[in-house]
């Protein structure tokens, strides 16, 4: 997509969100920072001098991997605009933000729920004008264009999801927030050029060919029954149709791991809650996810909702298939 179709793409998504977020497709918005707990999914992979293929969304994922030293990024993500957020993060880097002044720009949430307090410096101009000279060309016109149609904090409300951890939590869910972490991604993003494709999960193997030592797939096999519907019949059970769709995600992420190099690792699942049932979706239907994936590494740890005392039981899980 050009320039002017992703800027067109921005501002109905302002404008709508602005209006009622129901207006709003899936995914047309951007994640503003992971709701992923990478600090413990991530923590046992050694990423330093690697190559790694991920979903983009946040570009969390991408800068967890960067602080941890791999040599080479490639993402994709249906959504063309995570792009221009991916840069600007990485200006921000590059334009030596402090971890306090990171996290005042880019978040929006100082405290979640009870007590919601709302970031009025997201986004702020003064900021912005420190950031903009570390933008490439393109992102460079993309933000400034927006920054002179509309205000901070609008930008930063509707054209980002509200599915959002608050300023405080997220150095536990993220390494790369750790000050330390933090000083030694500003000197490695520096060597790290994003290359972007756009693409869904399952159009990846079409547009990508070179080998990975690691592939992260995020959350997306929670859509494995919209991405691979099996055919309805009269007599299909829920169960039964669970089981197919997640077969056939099975069957893709063997195409996918034809991407890895010898001894690589396809992290295939991010795995919501995943100590409490939910019948509703395949992945999250532990009677299923063990009939399909029984031979697979699902690793627990704790979620980001443990981080709440009244949560504090709550695990996730990852998906783990290794490059025979």
């Amino acid at each position: 997509m050009t320039l002017e179709k992703n800027l067109e793409m921005a501002t109905k998504i302002i404008q709508n969100g602005f209006a009622n977020t129901l207006y709003l497709r899936k995914f047309e918005q951007i994640y503003p920072f992971a709701n992923e707990n990478l600090k413990a999914a991530f923590k046992n992979f050694d990423f330093t001098g690697k190559k790694c293929l991920t979903v983009l969304a946040s570009s969390d994922q991408a800068l967890e991997m960067i602080s941890k030293g791999a040599k080479k990024i490639v993402t994709f993500d249906i959504n063309p605009l995570t792009k221009y957020y991916f840069e600007l993060k990485k200006a921000a880097l590059i334009a030596n933000f402090s971890l306090e002044e990171y996290l005042n720009y880019f978040s929006y949430y100082q405290e979640g729920y009870p007590n919601l307090i709302i970031n009025k410096e997201s986004f702020n101009q003064s900021a912005f004008a420190k950031i903009k000279p570390y933008l490439e060309k393109e992102s460079y016109l993309f933000w400034h264009y927006l920054y002179q149609r509309y205000e901070p904090l609008i930008i930063r409300k509707c054209l980002f999801s509200y599915d959002e951890i608050n300023q405080k939590t997220l150095p536990k869910s993220l390494s790369y927030l750790e000050n330390n972490n933090f000083i030694q991604l500003k000197k490695r993003i520096k060597n790290i050029k994003n290359n972007f494709i756009i693409s869904n999960v399952t159009d990846l193997p079409k547009f990508f060919q070179e080998k990975q030592d690691y592939i992260y797939l995020s959350n997306i096999i929670q859509y494995a029954e919209e991405l691979f519907p099996p055919k309805m019949t009269d007599y299909i059970t829920q169960e039964t149709y669970q089981k197919e769709a997640l077969n056939y995600y099975k069957k893709h992420l063997e195409q996918i791991k034809s991407l890895l190099n010898t001894q690589g690792y396809l992290l295939g699942g991010y795995i919501y809650s995943s100590n409490i049932d939910d019948e509703m979706v395949a992945i999250f239907n532990s009677k299923v996810r063990q009939a399909v994936f029984n031979q697979d590494l699902i690793i627990s740890f704790p979620s980001i909702e443990s981080f709440y005392p009244e949560n504090s039981f709550s695990k996730d899980s990852l998906l783990i298939l290794k490059k025979d």
